[in-house]
């Protein structure tokens, strides 16, 4: 049983992303058992060419009142639900042109 979680934190995205795909690619083909959490949202699909590799994201709900709200329900597949950064940063009171531009950055 391997349990890892943010591989490849406090790289570069790119180092960060190669390092942990490296590493999974050589996991699959063992008999371990992995479980990985990560941001590298172009990990799950490059990893998706194993057969024995399955993505698994946790629920969460967001309304006006809270940001976000975890539910921890596993369900199988992509990621369905929007990420939850800029409605924090707004929500902590972030100037408006300040998110305003990180909406444009990450709608790019």
């Amino acid at each position: 049983l391997v349990m890892i979680d943010e591989l490849g934190r406090s790289t570069t995205a790119v180092e960060g992303m190669a390092i942990c795909r490296a590493v999974c690619d050589e996991l699959m083909d063992s008999a371990a058992t992995v479980f990985l959490t990560t941001h590298y949202l172009a990990l799950p699909p490059a990893l998706s060419v194993h057969p024995n590799c399955a993505r698994v994201v946790l629920s969460a709900t967001q309304s006006e009142e809270t940001t976000a709200q975890q539910r921890y329900k596993a369900t199988s597949g992509a990621q369905a639900e929007p990420l939850y950064g800029i409605r924090l940063a707004e929500r902590m009171g972030l100037p408006e042109d300040i998110i305003r531009t990180a909406r444009a950055v990450a709608a790019e």
